[in-house]
């Protein structure tokens, strides 16, 4: 009796798994079923950067050419060497005003004339001043007529006047454009003084002399200054994500750690002539900043890797890419408090080193699936793998025996 009652407890308990086996493997089982989770990841706040790697050749940052008008000059010699630092204010070269001298005196002589002519019209003036206090006697009249100005001798007093007046105004109008004229000349003579002997054309930079030309063929001296770039060239998918303005870092053995810097520059003509045989390729200058340590290490003409950062998104929510599933609408596997795998979409934004930014979807700290073994069901229940060193015996016993057989099954028919 005893080995029927075990006999049947056997077979019914094994018609139980089977048929609890066969409706959760059951394909479109409505059965809810648990899914294993191994590996998830919490929404982390970090800094997605999107870059491109390009070689590059330090230059100096900018040249700055200086040229000799010959017109009413004379060159006399220049003062530095090629390979010659200099700083700004520095003599580059000496030359002369041609007939200085010359030019000088006629400007003299003019001056002289001016000023006679202005002494005359003053003596006019007064003369004219002094007829007004005498109007209206005949001989002052006289007088008047003979020094040029037209008046009736019959005029009223009134009239003879108003006349000296216009007069006297009209001599004050040309003795003030004559004053005008003696005040530019005596700027001119006073400049052509100053210009006596060699004249000078001064550095504007400090640098270094890298060219000069001895033929006088402008330029005729050519100053590298002592801010250094780098020069080098992009692809044609590189030249349309790079800018003027976005940061780069410059890296090298000589260097301890990198050097920052800028893009300075971008050019949209290729390199070379373009071609359907060939590559485009365009180049493009960095500028480094001036107070970066390590910079006097690097000779001109050393060889470097740029990083140039081309986007980047400061303290985002962000996730491994793993954890993306779909093209057009991209979507994750949630893990929420209370036991559950929910599919929720998300919205890209910046993607780079297999990590993406997201704009919309789960929160910062929320857990989402890496890789499951498969795609598990919306909101299907999940276990994880029992982690032996947080296990509680004190909570185990709390359980009734139900529970444990409950927890133990689910563990044992988990797919």
């Amino acid at each position: 009796m005893k080995r029927w009652k075990v006999l049947s407890a056997v077979v019914v308990s094994g018609a139980l798994l089977a048929t609890n086996l066969y409706l959760i493997t059951k394909e479109d089982s409505k059965v809810s079923r648990s899914i294993f989770v191994e590996d998830w990841t919490k929404v982390k706040a970090a800094t997605v950067t999107e870059t491109f790697e390009t070689k590059g050749v330090t230059i100096p940052a900018e040249e700055y050419e200086v040229y000799f008008d010959e017109s009413g000059k004379e060159f006399q010699r220049f003062l530095v060497k090629e390979g010659e630092e200099v700083t700004a204010g520095t003599p580059l070269f000496e030359y002369e005003v041609k007939d200085l001298e010359k030019n000088k005196g006629e400007v003299e002589r003019e001056i002289t004339e001016i000023t006679g002519a202005i002494t005359e019209i003053e003596a006019y003036i007064k003369k004219l001043t002094d007829y007004k206090t005498q109007v209206p006697t005949a001989s002052t009249v006289s007088e008047i007529v003979q020094d040029g100005v037209s008046l009736d001798r019959n005029a009223s007093s009134d009239l003879i006047i108003s006349t000296l007046e216009q007069e006297i105004y009209k001599q004050e109008l040309e003795k003030s454009k004559l004053e005008e004229r003696k005040t530019r000349l005596d700027s001119q003579l006073t400049a052509m003084n100053e210009l006596s002997g060699p004249l000078t054309i001064d550095a504007e930079v400090d640098g270094v002399v890298k060219q000069i030309n001895q033929s006088l063929n402008n330029p005729v001296v050519t100053i590298a200054s002592t801010q250094q770039a780098v020069k080098g060239v992009l692809s044609e998918s590189q030249l349309h994500k790079t800018a003027v303005g976005m940061p780069v870092k410059i890296t090298s053995p000589r260097l301890e750690k990198g050097i920052n810097g800028t893009v300075g520059r971008v050019e949209n003509y290729p390199a070379s002539e373009p071609s359907l045989n060939q590559k485009s390729m365009f180049p493009f200058q960095v500028v480094m900043e001036a107070d970066e340590e390590g910079i006097s290490s690097l000779a001109l003409g050393s060889k470097v890797d740029m990083t140039v950062v081309t986007n980047e998104a400061v303290d985002v929510p962000t996730i491994p890419e793993k954890t993306v599933y779909g093209k057009d609408d991209l979507f994750v596997f949630k893990l929420t408090n209370n036991g559950y795998v929910n599919k929720q979409y998300v919205t890209a934004g910046l993607r780079a080193n297999q990590k993406l930014e997201i704009t919309s979807g789960p929160a910062e700290g929320e857990m989402v699936l890496i890789t499951p073994r498969a795609i598990p069901k919306n909101h299907s229940m999940f276990i994880t793998p029992i982690q032996t060193e947080k296990v509680n015996l004190d909570t185990y016993n709390t359980f009734s025996t139900r529970e444990k057989w409950r927890y133990f099954l689910v563990g044992l028919l988990e797919k």
